[in-house]
């Protein structure tokens, strides 16, 4: 009686413990923890998030600088040499849930060289997205962002033509006196809106229709501002599992005006396209996409040496395939 009882006993923790090892993972937490973690966020539960991301990057650079403006630039000469510093920080705030959010970020950028005389650069960025349902076929989205953006640019006025021309307008040129570094720095404010609605026809029909304005302003003679309006629409039939189509048309008007010249060179766009996608599971680790589409594009804008109209077409295609062949 008392063998019986003991080799039941040996079959119980046999099976609890076979059983306990057929757990694939530990359950997850309730809570998400100082460093992340735990279950993620509920798509469909509002939510606000505060995040903050920063990056630094330090070197050294044995030819920092070009050797010099106010000519062609010397082969043999030997260049210089310093250190160089890269950094970002950013901040973003998001309120919201899936399809009904409020986002603000917010970030500042730095660049530097050290023994070329060159001071360091900091710019800005800022921008205010939301998006928000229209009854259930319907989503609408807004942005609008803010940039103040100093680079540094190599000297027009040596042989490695830091700035390019635009058509019909001459490198704007305003290299200070005594500059030797070889770069100079090109100031600009930029500010890009936009605006986009998205109407669900059925599961299989969906159109989007967007509208923009970008705007580039310079503040030194070393650039072209910039005004550009833009507009397309797009619409997607899904006419299968794995098979997608999609059309597309697209405006864009832009002008550029040199400041050094006072030139204004206008352009218009208009693109016209077609696209097919499959997409299809081969098994649980390999995938297969394609995708195959063309089209073209008609410009308008100003012959370079004649400042006459020039119209002209530009045709284009793509056709990428992604296939897995393993794990690895």
């Amino acid at each position: 009686m008392r063998r019986t009882i003991l080799m039941a006993l040996v079959c119980v923790c046999a099976a609890a413990a076979d059983a306990s090892a057929q757990q694939v993972q530990r359950p997850a937490r309730p809570y998400r923890g100082l460093f992340g973690g735990g279950p993620p966020a509920d798509p469909n539960r509002t939510r606000s998030e505060l995040t903050f991301t920063g990056s630094l990057l330090v070197g050294h650079d044995s030819s920092v600088s070009p050797g010099g403006s106010g000519g062609a630039i010397d082969p043999t000469l030997e260049r210089r040499s310093g250190g160089t510093l890269t950094g970002e920080g950013a901040l973003k705030y998001f309120h919201g849930r899936d399809r009904r959010s409020v986002s603000i970020d917010g970030r500042a950028v730095t660049l530097g060289y050290t023994g070329i005389g060159v001071d360091p650069t900091l710019g800005g960025y800022a921008s205010l997205s939301g998006e928000t349902n229209l009854g259930r076929v319907m989503q609408l989205r807004l942005y609008q962002s803010f940039a103040y953006e100093p680079t540094l640019v190599l000297d027009s006025t040596t042989s490695t033509g830091g700035l390019s021309p635009i058509a019909g307008v001459d490198a704007p040129v305003a290299a200070p006196v005594g500059v030797t570094s070889g770069y100079l720095e090109q100031r600009s404010w930029s500010s890009n809106s936009s605006v986009s609605l998205d109407r669900r026809w059925t599961p299989r029909h969906t159109t989007q229709v967007v509208a923009g304005y970008l705007r580039s302003t310079f503040l030194d003679e070393l650039g072209y501002d910039t005004r550009s309006v833009s507009t397309h629409a797009s619409h997607s039939w899904q006419f299968a599992r794995t098979s997608t189509f999609r059309t597309l048309y697209s405006h864009n008007d832009s002008t550029s005006d040199a400041s050094a010249s006072g030139l204004t060179t206008p352009m218009t766009h208009q693109r016209i396209d077609a696209s097919f996608g499959y997409a299809r599971r081969l098994s649980p680790t390999r995938h297969l996409s394609l995708s195959m589409g063309g089209g073209g594009t008609y410009v308008t804008t100003l012959n370079s040496a004649t400042r006459a109209d020039l119209n002209y077409w530009m045709p284009s295609g793509a056709g990428p395939l992604s296939v897995d062949l393993g794990r690895s």
